[in-house]
């Protein structure tokens, strides 16, 4: 029961981050941050003009790194309610649960089934 546990917290893990579109909001972040760099390495621009573009890229970068930290702790507070509502019922103890979740063949068998299974970035 522990490791069907485990397996379906790291599922509703990954739906709450596909859900809330982590990937999205990483790659606009990641477009901020080049065209920032972009701007500023320009020779066509005044010093005055970068330092506004740079102020609104910091800005811009600051809302990305505050939704990104939100989704991480909406994923994880998901799933650590799916450990807690099966420990609270009685299914398992939670001391049982991270023994198994932290022990090297839960690590290694999910480590290579989420490598096995995420999409390729070609």
């Amino acid at each position: 029961m522990i490791v069907t546990a485990l397996i379906a917290a790291v599922l509703v893990f990954v739906a709450v981050l596909r859900i809330l579109d982590a990937a999205g909001a990483s790659g606009r972040a990641l477009a901020t941050a080049r065209s920032a760099a972009v701007t500023l390495r320009s020779a066509t621009l005044s010093d005055d003009e970068k330092e506004r573009a740079a102020r609104r890229a910091a800005a811009g970068l600051f809302r990305g790194f505050f939704t990104l930290a939100l989704i991480g702790a909406a994923a994880l507070a998901a799933s650590a309610a799916v450990v807690w509502a099966g420990s609270a019922a009685g299914l398992y103890s939670l001391d049982g649960l991270v023994a198994t979740a932290t022990g090297w063949r839960f690590l290694l068998a999910s480590t290579g089934i989420g490598v096995a299974t995420s999409p390729s970035s070609e």
